[in-house]
């Protein structure tokens, strides 16, 4: 990942960084077994390292251009401290200041785990958590002409369905209340992947191509063209 270039990479996993039994600042511990130190190298062409929400805080995101942020051993836990809408703020505030542009992927990864467990509170919990960093991004993408804002899922997990009355059924959460005070429950289906219909929002350029339904590949062309890259659907089917 360093040698692609990437400016900006935050989340868990510390312990695929750090070799075995080595210990961070903030008490993430290593399991690497071939001696290599990735956050010591990352340092040493240039990153920012940071470990927990207090140091992500303090980053001075008008001079930092390169920053690692390893927030757990593994896979962060709820509730994600630092927050997802804090990781994007400070992402977004470094990428932007590139003159030639940015790429930026924010995933709230854990919805589908929870979605895998049936965990319903959880599962509002992330969500909830991952519309703040949705947010954050719209505020940018308003704030200038050129960027494309995409929202999308891969899959969508457990078959979730929410109803304002109780269907008594097994796998039934509830009751909880929207914002106004209405009950709604929520029931699954499964603890597996679905292959229903997922929904793509999309605002700036180029996100009227992403109305209607299609395959889920056709995101990337369309992602590809607002880049400005040299290849479409038709000119990817002829080559096939």
């Amino acid at each position: 990942m360093y040698e692609a270039g990437v400016d900006v990479l935050l989340g868990g996993g510390a312990w695929h960084f750090l070799p075995y039994r080595t210990v961070c600042d903030c008490g993430w511990s290593g399991q690497r077994t071939d001696g290599r130190d990735l956050v010591a190298e990352a340092e040493s062409v240039g990153y920012v390292f940071v470990c927990d929400a207090q140091g992500l805080e303090e980053i001075d995101t008008s001079t930092v251009d390169r920053l690692l942020g390893l927030f757990a051993d593994e896979e962060m836990h709820r509730s994600l401290r630092p927050s997802l809408a804090e990781m994007t703020r400070v992402a977004i505030e470094i990428l932007s200041r590139d003159p030639d542009g940015f790429f930026l992927m924010v995933e709230g990864g854990l919805i589908d785990w929870v979605c895998h467990t049936n965990e319903a509170e959880a599962t509002i919990e992330l969500t909830v958590g991952f519309d703040a960093a949705v947010g954050i991004a719209r505020e940018y993408v308003r704030g200038t002409s050129d960027a494309l804002l995409i929202v999308t899922a891969d899959h969508e997990t457990g078959g979730m369905s929410v109803t304002a009355e109780s269907s008594h059924y097994l796998r039934e959460d509830g009751p909880f209340e929207t914002p106004d005070g209405r009950p709604f429950y929520v029931n699954w289906l499964h603890t597996y992947h679905t292959d229903a219909d997922v929904p793509v929002r999309a605002e700036g350029p180029f996100a009227a191509l992403l109305s209607g339904t299609y395959e889920n590949t056709h995101i990337f062309y369309v992602m590809a063209e607002a880049f400005g890259f040299a290849v479409t659907e038709e000119t990817a089917s002829e080559s096939e």
